[in-house]
């Protein structure tokens, strides 16, 4: 091999590193000059009169000084961009479907007179009050007093209810007929034919219970005759009044005071517009 003494780029010119690589056997070459012109040509570096490639572009089969594609992506952006490494902690895992049983699920809101010339706006609000979501499937809600068979749900299917979500449970799924209702709806039937006029004016019970009629009761609530009763307005057990355990006892609700779609409701929304007991 013959050794050549190591001279600065910037002074050789074309000709001199082209006899320094056909001694050294190689014919591929390239040149980088500072400044990123050609002193020779005039041409701003990686260019040339005919138009032709850049010198030492990829398509030279060698003389590319830029770092393999590995070693580029193991540089991390010094502005914390999207490579850089994130100070967010890992998403939570996923909880289990709380099971249904006695507390799980809460009575909390009531429309019991819809409107004067319709019961198909009449509603009852249930609120998941556990820390996971709840599986519904296997629950069966009643109201006894006015119907033989009783007005019923059943729920056959997996249904989820969020932490502290909520649904409706309905005398229309229809939209024009309830008055526009959000969220989850389920329908009251009568031998899972859809029904009107479950809640009774005058005093009636709902209860939410697993299985069957018979099955473990998971929460109910009974109301008698209301002298404050109101078409349009719902009656609601407040989020404020504490603890939970007096919604089962009828003096500790009051009527909505929350303007909704031509009502005084808050359906599958926190009951929070009246205060206290």
């Amino acid at each position: 091999m013959h050794a050549f003494p190591r001279l600065p780029v910037q002074r050789l010119t074309a000709a001199a590193l082209c006899v320094v690589a056909i001694a050294c056997g190689s014919t591929d070459f390239s040149i980088d000059h500072p400044g990123g012109e050609d002193p020779d040509s005039g041409n701003p570096a990686g260019g040339d009169d005919s138009g032709g490639g850049p010198i030492g572009s990829d398509a030279s089969p060698a003389g590319d000084a830029s770092p393999p594609a590995d070693a580029r992506a193991d540089v991390t952006p010094s502005d914390g961009g999207a490579d850089a490494p994130s100070d967010a902690p890992p998403d939570a895992p996923p909880c289990t479907p709380t099971p249904l049983a006695a507390g799980v699920l809460m009575i909390e809101e009531i429309m019991i007179a819809g409107g004067p010339s319709t019961d198909l706006k009449e509603w009852v609000e249930v609120r998941n009050t556990s820390t996971c979501q709840v599986n519904l499937k296997g629950l069966h809600a009643l109201s006894p007093r006015g119907a033989s068979p009783d007005d019923t749900l059943d729920v056959t299917t997996d249904t989820y209810v969020p932490a502290g979500g909520s649904f409706l449970i309905v005398d229309s799924t229809v939209s024009t007929e309830n008055g526009g209702l959000p969220g989850m709806i389920l329908p009251w039937t009568i031998n899972s034919t859809p029904v009107g006029d479950v809640l009774k004016n005058s005093g009636d019970s709902v209860e939410l219970r697993i299985g069957s009629a018979a099955g473990t009761l998971i929460d109910a609530v009974t109301y008698g005759s209301l002298s404050n009763l109101t078409n349009g307005t719902s009656f609601e057990f407040s989020s404020t009044c504490l603890p939970t355990s007096k919604h089962t006892d009828f003096v500790n609700w009051n009527p909505s005071v929350h303007p909704w779609n031509g009502f005084f409701a808050t359906p599958n929304a926190v009951n929070d517009d009246v205060s206290g007991c």
